[in-house]
């Protein structure tokens, strides 16, 4: 396995499919561990009765072994709505100094009040929790901005909810002078099945 894979030289060029899927998830759990990493605010997208609906979140965790992504968001949300409708979701990473592009498609799972957000509940900053105490759903329409800051007097966790995917599928695009490589792995029981194709 390559060591740091978020900092390469050129050592993607010597990729081949049986590394990419490691390659893939070391960048991911560094996403979830730092926050200065490319990888750790992406996209995540939805449908919804009105087309895909996409925003930047931040990655919480990523585990190889259960192939999961979690990520943190507010029950009042619209997007907890629009899962418990489809939970099929797509996750967007783009990492500039690597020159990798990963989209991810998974499935996702709610979690409110239970052993999971409680776990990661506890694990999240001060700050972090305080965005749950606004007494407004997020998106609601407000008289200003100001009133928008108040924070309601309890400690939001019962605003708290975790969106855990579990990821099926993912394309890899890394972006070279000598010419793109793009690859598309699936998950087959128990391991990734990976094919090449055109960029």
């Amino acid at each position: 396995m390559l060591k740091n894979p978020a900092h390469p030289p050129d050592w993607a060029d010597d990729l081949d499919l049986t590394d990419i899927p490691g390659v893939a998830w070391d960048m991911l759990a560094d996403g979830a561990a730092r926050a200065a990493a490319p990888f750790h605010t992406p996209v995540l997208g939805n449908q919804d009765e009105n087309g895909t609906e996409l925003r930047t979140v931040v990655l919480r965790a990523a585990d190889p072994d259960g192939r999961v992504l979690l990520c943190h968001t507010d029950l009042r949300s619209p997007k907890l709505r629009q899962l418990s409708i489809d939970e099929r979701v797509r996750w967007l990473f783009y990492d500039p100094g690597a020159k990798v592009q990963l989209r991810v498609a998974a499935v996702a799972s709610l979690h409110q009040g239970d052993a999971l957000a409680r776990e990661r509940w506890a694990a999240s900053r001060e700050r972090s929790r305080e965005c749950y105490r606004n007494p407004f759903a997020p998106g609601a329409r407000v008289d200003d901005p100001e009133s928008a800051t108040q924070l309601l007097a309890e400690d939001g966790f019962a605003n708290f909810a975790v969106i855990s995917t579990e990821v099926r599928e993912f394309e890899w695009l890394y972006l070279r002078a000598a010419g793109h490589r793009r690859s598309r792995f699936e998950w087959q029981g128990d391991r990734w099945q990976g094919s090449w194709l055109a960029p």
